[in-house]
């Protein structure tokens, strides 16, 4: 099922849908942590300031990138964000096709941070550094939350010359020696780990519990028929908690 006849396809096995909400996966996503000194209230002045502090880091000029951003709070340099982006280009094509099928949509964000929402809204709230690692079949993301609050997130894809286990390796070197990240709460790993593996690798460097997403935490009746999309599929019950 693809396209405007597959939307259509839905809207007739379940009713007129007028509103829905995108979540796409992370590689599509640029996601910066930043720091400026100040933010002006004006949207079009603010979307300048972040632009140009990305500039330098981007692979693409940041006028072709659709921005979001939230102020996470308060740092030494002045105020520190999270800022969402990804290719307007690719984001309007995909909006048109929901579009032509008399869908409104209001609201685009990555897979990720929505499988995050959902497990933080089950957890108690805390001040201790956590782990979630989220894995499909050529690309991961990993990052760190201190409390409710990200310090640390990365999309990487995955090539030949390095197995998961040894990127993750790789990461957790990066944060105990960059991060300061030496003792970690829990980890969560959600996605692409049937053999353990990544479990097992993240059990290794942290000396940490390591927690699998599964939807059947998350939804009362899990559908029998969509076997191998609990990370996406949890993913859609923390559009609802954010």
């Amino acid at each position: 099922m693809s396209g405007v006849a597959g939307l259509h396809s839905v809207q007739t096995d379940s009713g007129k849908m007028e509103r829905a909400s995108i979540l796409l996966p992370d590689a599509w996503f640029r996601m910066n942590l930043i720091e400026l000194p100040s933010i002006s209230d004006r949207r079009d002045e603010a979307l300048h300031a972040i632009r140009w502090s990305l500039k330098r880091t981007l692979p693409i000029p940041p006028e072709a990138l659709r921005m979001s951003w939230e102020v996470l709070g308060k740092s030494a340099a002045g105020l520190k964000f999270l800022v969402v982006s990804a290719v307007e280009k690719t984001l309007a094509a995909v909006e048109r096709v929901f579009t032509a099928a008399g869908i409104e949509i209001v609201l685009v964000e990555p897979v990720g941070l929505n499988i995050w929402n959902a497990i933080t809204i089950r957890e108690q709230a805390t001040s201790n550094d956590r782990l979630f690692v989220y894995v499909r079949d050529a690309d991961f993301t990993t990052a760190v939350f201190r409390g409710s609050l990200p310090v640390f997130i990365r999309s990487r894809n995955l090539s030949g010359e390095r197995s998961l286990q040894q990127e993750i390796r790789l990461s957790a070197n990066y944060l105990r020696e960059t991060m300061q990240t030496v003792s970690l709460e829990r980890a969560y790993v959600a996605g692409k780990d049937a053999d353990g593996q990544v479990q097992a690798a993240l059990a290794s460097e942290f000396s940490a519990p390591v927690v699998p997403v599964a939807l059947r935490d998350y939804v009362d009746q899990p559908p029998a028929h969509l076997p191998g999309l609990d990370a996406e599929l949890t993913a859609c019950t923390g559009v609802f908690t954010a």
